[in-house]
């Protein structure tokens, strides 16, 4: 499902520049349920940012889907991660002026994704499904912190898309929804969607298929479902 290969990102500041990422190579399977972990400003929202296309790489490629998204142009690049990435964002990004329920169908209209009537019914069965259902009128800044962070997970999986990338979906939610959410999730795996989240879960990040610690620019493979570790 993803191929990296040879992936470096440099950034430049006043100070010089910085290897966030460096001669990275790595794959993931379709299905998969992958938890990046490691400290603060080591690289894990940039791996997340590159696999979304939203960042590009200063060096080497990225092939997703078979589709080597590391060369298209920004026009394609859009289209295609509107359609075939769900993205979970730390800071949520909710339209304040929407409420949670047009948030959640935005994605579909965008990429046109099912009539306007199917588009709704999937909205509503995707905030039943993070327990928001009663409050799918509400606008953002009526709710929670936690309820915008289920929304913006709803949303998320809004185009049905094959690859689901998550920036600490969990990390503003109390135990129990960070529960649901994370059953959620292997439930999607299960289904054949591929999951790569950030998290500093240490309980959940035991609990996926693979760990990837990203620690100086460079990826290492944990396997806790074996109780292996070793190198990628």
């Amino acid at each position: 499902m993803i191929q990296l290969q040879n992936l470096s990102k440099v950034y430049s500041n006043d100070a010089g520049q910085f290897w966030a990422l460096k001669d990275v190579n790595l794959s993931i399977h379709k299905g998969e349920f992958v938890a990046v972990i490691g400290k603060s400003g080591s690289g894990k929202s940039t791996l997340l940012h590159l696999l979304a296309g939203i960042d590009s790489p200063t060096n080497g490629s990225i092939t997703v889907g078979g589709k080597k998204i590391s060369s298209f142009p920004q026009n394609l690049i859009t289209k295609w991660r509107c359609r075939e990435t769900g993205i979970v964002f730390q800071s949520f990004f909710l339209l304040q002026t929407l409420t949670l329920l047009e948030n959640v169908m935005l994605p579909m209209e965008f990429s046109r994704f099912l009539t306007r009537r199917k588009r709704k019914e999937r909205a509503l069965s995707l905030l039943k499904d993070v327990d928001l259902l009663h409050k799918a009128n509400h606008f953002p800044d009526s709710v929670s912190g936690g309820e915008q962070q289920r929304c913006a997970i709803a949303r998320a999986l809004a185009n049905d898309a094959p690859l689901i990338l998550a920036d600490e979906p969990t990390g503003n939610l109390d135990s129990e929804n960070a529960e649901h959410i994370f059953s959620l999730f292997k439930n999607l795996a299960a289904q054949g969607k591929t999951i790569v989240m950030v998290t500093h879960d240490t309980d959940f990040s035991q609990r996926v298929d693979r760990s990837l610690l990203v620690k100086d620019g460079q990826i290492s493979d944990i396997y806790f479902t074996n109780e292996k570790v070793g190198q990628i």
